[in-house]
């Protein structure tokens, strides 16, 4: 049996042919496939970068909300829900401090402001928490201008106002940290 040279090129022809069409499938396979594996790479270092930002930013804040949290705690235990507010807070062994000098905003939390978005779903509560503290450390100003300057002329008004304005912002910081907590999880 004699091997056609005709028959020989034609099926080296075909071959070629579909080696051709393999190779420029497989060509454009990784084409198409080497750019959206580096996009979701991307993406995953991105969004890995995005939480460690978050993570940073939360145990800063975390603190300084810890920080407007345990003087409203210890405030409000002093303070019965039918009476006057407590002028003077019980420190225990460290003695008594004058309500507005418990409570304190930490100012440390203003230079944050810009970057409270790192926080995700947490960054809208501890805003509100913030803005709260805020609110009650203008009350407090308030409360201690009133009654060194009018004698406590508007001091019940005042206290529902603060009472308020505590509860309000313990609320609002607790579900801030606990959102912030949420991301070690």
């Amino acid at each position: 049996m004699a091997i056609d040279p005709a028959v020989v090129a034609a099926q080296s022809q075909a071959m070629a042919a579909w080696v051709q069409a393999w190779g420029s499938l497989l060509g454009l396979a990784v084409a198409i496939g080497v750019p959206i594996w580096l996009a979701i790479s991307a993406s995953h270092v991105r969004r890995a970068e995005v939480k460690r930002k978050a993570m940073a930013m939360g145990l800063t804040v975390r603190y300084e909300l810890k920080r407007i949290k345990w003087p409203l705690i210890r405030i409000l235990e002093q303070w019965p829900a039918s009476g006057n507010a407590p002028l003077l807070v019980d420190l225990g062994d460290a003695g008594v401090r004058e309500i507005w000098d418990d409570f304190k905003f930490p100012e440390n939390l203003s230079q944050h402001y810009g970057r409270m978005h790192e926080l995700g779903d947490a960054a809208e509560e501890t805003l509100l928490a913030i803005a709260m503290a805020d609110k009650v450390q203008v009350i407090l100003s308030t409360l201690e201008l009133d009654l060194t300057h009018t004698g406590g002329e508007n001091q019940v008004d005042l206290e529902k106002r603060l009472r308020a304005a505590m509860l309000t912002c313990l609320d609002r910081t607790n579900e801030a940290i606990r959102l912030i907590d949420e991301m070690y999880d």
